[in-house]
């Protein structure tokens, strides 16, 4: 059976809050305790439409996405605000049954509808090579011809030329620099090690292309331009020529082989929380048990570091040197600083905007239920976000639930776990 991904994880999660944001804002005002009812509902029916993935899912895994609820529900403002004991007592109310008759769905499919856009790079080049022929003859007879015109204007080409150079290395230098601090950096965080490899692989390559063209290729018209506007020793020239190859090549190859990598990674990773850098926000198995060898919930780590991903909003994460030297950088670098103290296991509860996420592991009870009535025909395809928009009011009807399912009592969902 399907797995719980941390895509899905993510629409789930993502959904809560839209709809949470939603029901918090309709009028007449809703308590607490009908905002959770309407949650529960709705992710309650999601579950059972045999067109959502989520009813795919192993019970162990459907037990993971109530851990998703009730983490959000844990984390939720209104519920931090109230007193201990009623925070105990809160949701051992009898539950009604509520058939939403739009068709909410969490997880639209399993195809990777929620992505961010990655930052592809931090900017791109347009070379233009221009092939600049000099045809001359000279007949030495022991005197010495010059053509004091046409030495001025082959030295105003070899300063446009090193102009240019100087201004596509420099341009070179700097975007090598921020890919490299890049790869040292997930080397050292463990973030995608593969995809750094891949990155300074390119950027070798790169500068091996760049550096025999210019040795082999460009070494010769360079010399003849400039021993052509008057310079008498052209080696100067040359060799800087070749280094400027050199750069240009590096940050070409380093460049291209990037946007392979990211391309790959999105069609490969199409279940991650961010298909477009996903190293960065995945728990691994080590860092998994690792966290509940400290008793944390590795349910709520991820609900936690999904709220984070979200402040972050569409570009993802910049380059280090962006995070260094702007402050809209460093508000990333301190979203991604909580994000690896979360992957350690360093913290035991984060807020995030008006959420507050408590991170040891709770001791819930999955609600079991059982309807002598069948999923309504209406209902068939879940819980569908884009419906929210689309629709500007609710129609509810009741369903009785009866008890009876292997002898259970009349279930009631569980109550989120307070911490001391």
């Amino acid at each position: 059976m399907a797995k719980l991904t941390d895509n899905l994880l993510t629409q789930v999660y993502l959904g809560l809050v839209r709809d949470y944001k939603e029901l918090s804002q309709q009028s007449p005002r809703l308590d607490f305790e009908q905002i959770y009812h309407q949650l529960y509902n709705r992710l309650y029916w999601s579950m059972q439409s045999s067109m959502n993935p989520l009813s795919g899912l192993s019970p162990e895994e459907k037990d993971k996405v109530w851990g998703v609820f009730y983490c959000f529900i844990n984390a939720c403002p209104q519920y931090v605000s109230l007193p201990r004991e009623r925070q105990g007592v809160f949701f051992n109310n009898p539950v009604r049954v509520v058939v939403i008759e739009e068709r909410y769905h969490y997880c639209s499919s399993n195809d990777s509808v929620f992505t961010w856009l990655m930052l592809g790079s931090l900017m791109s080049h347009s070379h233009h090579h221009g092939y600049h022929h000099y045809h001359s003859s000279s007949h030495h007879h022991g005197h010495g011809v010059e053509n004091t015109d046409g030495n001025g204007l082959l030295l105003l080409l070899l300063v446009a030329l090193a102009l240019l150079a100087a201004i596509l290395a420099f341009v070179s230098l700097y975007y090598l620099i921020s890919q490299s601090l890049n790869a040292v950096e997930r080397f050292v965080y463990n973030e995608g090690w593969l995809q750094a490899s891949f990155s300074m692989a390119g950027m070798l390559g790169g500068a091996a292309a760049g550096g025999l063209l210019g040795a082999f290729v460009a070494s010769a018209p360079l010399a003849a331009l400039a021993i052509g506007a008057g310079i008498s020793n052209p080696v100067g020239i040359t060799i800087v020529g070749i280094i400027c190859l050199t750069l240009i090549g590096a940050a070409a190859g380093c460049f291209l082989t990037n946007q392979i990598v990211n391309y790959a990674l999105k069609k490969k990773n199409q279940q991650a929380l961010d298909p477009a850098d996903p190293r960065r926000f995945e728990l691994t198995g080590s860092e998994e048990t690792n966290l509940l060898d400290k008793g944390l919930n590795p349910i709520a780590v991820r609900c936690a570091i999904v709220a984070l991903r979200e402040q972050m909003g569409e570009k993802g994460v910049p380059s280090l040197l962006n995070r260094v030297f702007t402050s809209r950088g460093q508000e990333t670098q301190e979203i991604l600083s909580q994000i690896r103290e979360l992957r350690r296991g360093s913290l035991r509860s984060i807020n995030v905007g008006d959420m507050t996420f408590h991170l040891e592991s709770p001791h819930y009870v999955p609600p079991v239920w059982y309807s002598t009535e069948p999923t309504p025909q209406e209902y068939g395809t879940g819980y569908s976000p884009s419906q929210v928009e689309e629709d500007g009011y609710h129609t509810h009807r009741y369903v009785p639930c009866h008890s009876g399912y292997s002898g259970q009592p009349f279930p009631t969902p569980s109550a989120p776990p307070y911490y001391q």
